[in-house]
C-alpha cells in the first residue's frame, strides 16, 4: 500500500479555500486536499482517515448543487486525476471516475459510441459524480439515468476495502452521493449515436395545457426529450409570456429538422439555469412530481412568483427560489402532491431536512454495512452516529 506521505496533498490556505464549497455555494472548512492517482492511494487515505477518525469528502468536478461535496474540517479527495479511459469495447468503457464526460464522449465518437446521459453540465462533470447522485439529462424519457448505463464499480468503502460491485449491488453506491463508498473504476454501457432527429417547440397557455401535451409526447415511441419553460422563465429570459414546450424526435415528426438549431436550442436551454441565477434566483430545487399532478404544482409555483422549467417529460422540475424563507412551504407541498424531494440533483447537505424516511433507512444500512466508523462523506443525506 502506498505510504500517506507519498500522495499528492496540500493544506495551503488557497487550496483550502477553493476546495471549501462546490456548485451548490455553500461553504464549509477544508483540512486537507489529496489527489490520489490510483485504487491504492485511495485505500491508503481512507485507512489513515480512519485511524484519525478523519471525514474525507469526495469530489469529482464539483458541480454538486445539493452540498454533496461541501467539506466540514473533512479531507477532500479530488478524484480528478484518475481520468483514465482503460477501455472501449463494441458497446462498453471502463474508465476512472474523474473523466469529464464531454472528454469521454469525444473519444467514443471515434468508435461511433456515446454514453447518453447528458446533464447540462457536460462539459464539466465527472462520470463518478453522474453515479454518485444518479444523474439524469435531457433525453432521459429515452436513455433514463445514470444507474442504467453502469454494468460494474470498483470501490474503497469505508473499512478501507477495495470491492467489486455489479447487479444490485450497485444501488449502494449509485445515487448514495459518496457516503458508502469512494467509486474508482467504472464499466459502463455505451449507445451508438443517434443518426437523425427532429424537434418542435410549442406555445401553450395554461399548465393544464402543458400537461397533456407532455402526457401524449411520453407515449411516443419516438420522443426522445421532453423540455419546458414557464411563463416567468420566459420572460426572464427574454422570451415571450407562454409556457414553452421543447419536444425531440428520433425521427421526423418535428418542425425543427436542422441539427445545428435543435443543437441551438438545446444550449438556450442547458443555460436557463444561468441566466435564473443572474437574476437572483439561486435557491435551486429539483423535485420529481407525477405527471398527474403536474398541473397543480405549476399553478402552485406560479402563484409564488418561483420560475421553473426542467425535464417535465421525466416529471423532474427545476425550481428556483430567491431565498430559502419559503422552502418549508414548498416542500410541504412537494410532499402533498407525492414527489420526491430530489429528481436528479442529489439530497447533499441542502435537502437533508426534507429526506424521506425510505432514503434516510436506506444510507443508515449502508452505512453500517460499509462504513460503521462514518468517515466518509459525514452528514450528508443524514445525520448519522457512529454505534
Amino acid at each position: 500500500m502506498p505510504s500517506i506521505a507519498d500522495i499528492a496533498a496540500s493544506k495551503d490556505e488557497e487550496d483550502r479555500l477553493v476546495y471549501a464549497q462546490d456548485a451548490s455555494g455553500l461553504e464549509g472548512k477544508t483540512l486537507t486536499v489529496v489527489w490520489p492517482a490510483n485504487a491504492a492511494e485511495v485505500q491508503s487515505i481512507v485507512k489513515n482517515a480512519l485511524e484519525s477518525r478523519t471525514d474525507i469528502v469526495p469530489r469529482g468536478g464539483g458541480t454538486d448543487l445539493a452540498g454533496a461535496a461541501v467539506p466540514d474540517n473533512s479531507i477532500v479527495l479530488d478524484l480528478t486525476r484518475m481520468n483514465k479511459i482503460i477501455e472501449i469495447g463494441s458497446d462498453y468503457a471502463i474508465v476512472e471516475p474523474g473523466i469529464v464526460l464531454d472528454d469521454l464522449n469525444r473519444e467514443l465518437a471515434k468508435k461511433d459510441l456515446f454514453l447518453p446521459v447528458i446533464p447540462s453540465s457536460h462539459s464539466v462533470c465527472t462520470i463518478g459524480g453522474m453515479i454518485s447522485c444518479n444523474a439524469a439529462g435531457v433525453r432521459a424519457i429515452k436513455y433514463g439515468k445514470m444507474r442504467e448505463w453502469v454494468s460494474e464499480l470498483t470501490v474503497v468503502t469505508g473499512n478501507g476495502d477495495i470491492i467489486s460491485v455489479s447487479g444490485k449491488q450497485l444501488d449502494d453506491f449509485c445515487g448514495t452521493e459518496g457516503t458508502a463508498g469512494i467509486i474508482t473504476r467504472a464499466r459502463l454501457r455505451l449507445a451508438k449515436p443517434l443518426k437523425r432527429y427532429t424537434a418542435s417547440v410549442y406555445k401553450l397557455g395554461t399548465a393544464q395545457e402543458l400537461a397533456e401535451r407532455t402526457r401524449e409526447a411520453v407515449k411516443n415511441d419516438n420522443v426522445i426529450a421532453v423540455e419546458y419553460m414557464d411563463k416567468l422563465t420566459c420572460k426572464l429570459s427574454g422570451d415571450e409570456d407562454a409556457y414553452k414546450l421543447f419536444i425531440e424526435y428520433e425521427s421526423d415528426e418535428g418542425d425543427i429538422k436542422d441539427p445545428a438549431e435543435i443543437e441551438k436550442r438545446m444550449h438556450n436551454r442547458n443555460i436557463i439555469g444561468q441566466t435564473l441565477s443572474s437574476k437572483g434566483y439561486i435557491v435551486i430545487e429539483d423535485p420529481r412530481i407525477p405527471h398527474e399532478k403536474i398541473p397543480e404544482f405549476l399553478e402552485y409555483l406560479s402563484g409564488k412568483q418561483i420560475p421553473s422549467f426542467g425535464h417535465i417529460g421525466i416529471g423532474v422540475i427545476h425550481a428556483r427560489l430567491k431565498t430559502d424563507q419559503d422552502l418549508e412551504g414548498f416542500h410541504e407541498m412537494v410532499q402533498s402532491l407525492g414527489g420526491d424531494v430530489s429528481g436528479e440533483h442529489g439530497i447533499g447537505l441542502t435537502k437533508r431536512k426534507y429526506a424521506s424516511s425510505d432514503m434516510k433507512n436506506k444510507i443508515a444500512g449502508l452505512k453500517k454495512k460499509y462504513d460503521p466508523e462514518n468517515i466518509l462523506n459525514r452528514g450528508k443525506i443524514i445525520d448519522y452516529e457512529t454505534r
